[in-house]
């Protein structure tokens, strides 16, 4: 991962944004994958009439949180910017909740796999 100050800079760089009210709606969905776990997935398309970003992004939430915290704090961000992102829920989060009383790393990185390549 990028250290703090280099985020910042990579941020910072970013085109200046269009108002909000340009940004098209975030699309929320679930995805059944191969490991049997029914993902949430939010996908914000980039805003009409910006350059369009190189590439989507894909965000990966940390521990305690879900693809909530991407929506809220950086999506729109990256719309307003030319660029798609998306997040995801992983298993056992409020979006993608399995029952399970413990989720082993391994899991996430199964769920993660299954995504990008479901």
């Amino acid at each position: 991962p990028l250290p703090a100050p280099a985020m910042a800079l990579w941020v910072a760089a970013l085109p200046i944004a269009l108002p909000a009210q340009a940004r098209p709606p975030l699309e929320r969905s679930a995805v059944r994958l191969t490991t049997g776990l029914e993902m949430e997935w939010l996908r914000q398309p980039a805003a009409a009439g910006v350059p369009a970003g190189s590439a989507d992004v894909l965000f990966v939430h940390g521990s305690q949180h879900g693809a909530w915290c991407c929506a809220e704090h950086w999506m729109g961000y990256l719309s307003d910017r030319g660029f798609t992102s998306h997040a995801i829920s992983l298993r056992g989060s409020s979006g993608s909740p399995d029952g399970a009383r413990r989720v082993r790393a391994a899991q996430h990185v199964a769920g993660l796999g299954a995504f990008v390549e479901g």
